[in-house]
């Protein structure tokens, strides 16, 4: 079949790719036998000469004389000559580097690692693992036998589990094998049982960057049934596949993975025809042959693959001999402040800003505490109304809280024509047991809204109130609803809705005695209040 040849090509193709001896001779994650890696970008620079102001001590991978006054001795000590500051670095600060490189839960080689960069792909890694999924067979498969039993389709989706094995020479790329078994049964009223069984081979690309691996693969192989003659005979038939997926590092041998794939095989009955399948499958890798984590050419306890100056003994954070950045004779990974030269023991200058608010301590009256221009004290607020002495239009009275003004910080009333609308209101009448607003209350309404427009920055809370008359939950939303009423009067006479709200009461908030009927008329009652933000 021309699709089969094409396939088999196709597959030949890249797995010897992925096999070629010049892909995977040279990894450029790590440096062939016997090569010396170039110097990391950034990684300091062989001590200046003699009399250079504020030099950093280095090393000398290439054997210069230890005696040199500006490198670094074999006993670790290290003179500056400009200011005669001269620090200690004997073996203690090796001894403590390599301590703080504890070994691990799973393994010692990348736990100093951020948690994403652990366990990332490494190069010669073995993985071998189990898998379960799915398998959604086309209905127009060809695994069946023509001389034994006719094409019948398979249940649409079936249990797939298998085992799998690759090798990785490079950390990106490698071949992996496969073999998969499919227990499913045909779609006839018999239900009969058939065996459906893969074994495929196929390149993997992969990210090797961290522990979260997205991965994608092709390759070719073959899937064959297994059933009685009145179900599907016994059949293979050549598959190819491609896909992709992710795999999650668990630890130094645990990896989860998840797979999606597209099977490519023959069309039923039709030559040089295909269809396609889709497998769905999640699993569980274990990982074999991973470096040990004893690459340490200089013996500074970095992995050479981590360590920016991997010829150099070197501290933290990154393998580097120990600097000096500001020349104060204390090394970068003991001096608090790297940048700026101060004396012992944390090497931070002696003028300080506690507070760090931009004031130095000696000329801060405040230094505990951030503040601002002139002394470096905080604002107060003198009258602890809330509003700082700066934006206090009264900083030495406090705002009274009532509606009006109230973002001056001063004290202040309501004016007369706001207090007659702040409580009851007389003169509001209701149809019975409704919430229709009679004629004769437009005169107070009326008077409400224009003192409402006047001072445009008031809210009001518009609250109802009922007698005994009648049940607590008829008279809880008859309360509402006349508030309500209210609200929207004065909305449709000018006043914007943000500045109204309104509530309910119902009976429980008497003000008289409903015993009489005068009582209960002053019950029944609709009571503004001015509210403060």
């Amino acid at each position: 079949m021309s699709w089969t040849r094409a396939l088999l090509a196709t597959g030949i193709s890249v797995t010897t790719l992925a096999l070629a001896p010049h892909a995977w001779a040279q990894d450029p994650a790590a440096p062939a036998d016997g090569a010396s890696p170039a110097p990391a970008e950034g990684a300091p620079a062989p001590a200046p000469a003699d009399g250079a102001d504020g030099a950093a001590p280095a090393g000398d991978a290439a054997g210069s004389d230890a005696s040199t006054t500006t490198g670094a001795s074999a006993g670790g000590s290290v003179s500056l000559a400009p200011g005669g500051a001269k620090a200690k670095g004997d073996a203690k600060a090796d001894k403590k580097a390599k301590n703080k490189r504890k070994k691990g839960k799973w393994g010692v080689g990348d736990q100093h690692k951020r948690p994403l960069f652990r366990y990332a792909p490494e190069r010669n890694m073995v993985e071998l693992g189990i898998f379960g999924g799915i398998l959604l067979p086309s209905d127009d498969h060809d695994f069946y036998h023509p001389d034994t039993a006719p094409q019948k389709q398979l249940w649409q989706l079936g249990p797939d589990i298998g085992l799998r094995a690759a090798y990785f020479p490079l950390s990106f790329l490698g071949i992996e094998a496969e073999f998969s078994a499919n227990p499913t049964r045909v779609r006839v009223a018999t239900d009969d049982p058939v065996f459906i069984y893969g074994l495929r081979g196929h390149a993997i690309l992969q990210s090797p960057g961290t522990r979260i691996t997205p991965f994608i693969l092709g390759g070719y192989g073959m899937m064959g049934v297994a059933s009685g003659d009145a179900a599907l005979g016994n059949d293979i038939d050549p598959v190819g596949h491609w896909g992709g997926g992710v795999k999650v590092f668990l630890n130094r041998y645990l990896a989860l993975r998840l797979d999606a794939r597209h099977l490519i095989g023959a069309h039923t009955a039709r030559q040089g025809d295909y269809t396609g399948h889709v497998q769905v499958l999640a699993g569980l890798s274990f990982t074999l042959n991973r470096s040990k984590g004893t690459d340490d050419r200089d013996g500074d306890g970095f992995r050479d693959a981590d360590d920016r100056c991997p010829l150099t003994p070197g501290v933290q954070p990154d393998g580097c001999p120990a600097r000096d950045l500001d020349g104060d004779g204390l090394f970068d990974h003991v001096d608090k402040c790297p940048c700026e030269p101060g004396p012992e023991p944390d090497g931070c200058p002696v003028e300080k800003d506690s507070d760090g608010d931009g004031f130095m301590d000696s000329v801060d009256r405040c230094p505990q505490e951030p503040g601002v221009d002139p002394d470096g004290c905080p604002i107060l607020d003198t009258d602890g109304d809330g509003y700082n002495d700066d934006v206090d239009t009264c900083p030495k009275l406090p705002e009274t809280r009532n509606g009006f003004q109230d973002d001056d910080g001063c004290p202040d009333e309501l004016p007369k024509e706001l207090e007659e609308f702040n409580g009851v209101i007389e003169g509001i009448q209701f149809d019975f047991n409704k919430a229709t607003i009679k004629k004769e209350s437009e005169p107070t309404l009326d008077k409400a809204a224009g003192v409402l427009r006047k001072f445009s920055t008031i809210k009001v809370e518009v609250a109802g109130h009922t007698d005994n008359v009648g049940t607590p939950e008829f008279n809880q939303q008859l309360s509402e609803d006349r508030a309500e009423a209210v609200k929207q009067w004065l909305i449709d006479h000018g006043v914007d809705a943000d500045r109204v709200s309104t509530k309910g009461f119902g009976q429980d908030q008497p003000i008289d005695t409903n015993e009489t009927e005068a009582g209960r008329a002053k019950n029944r009652r609709i009571e503004f209040h001015v509210v403060a933000d």
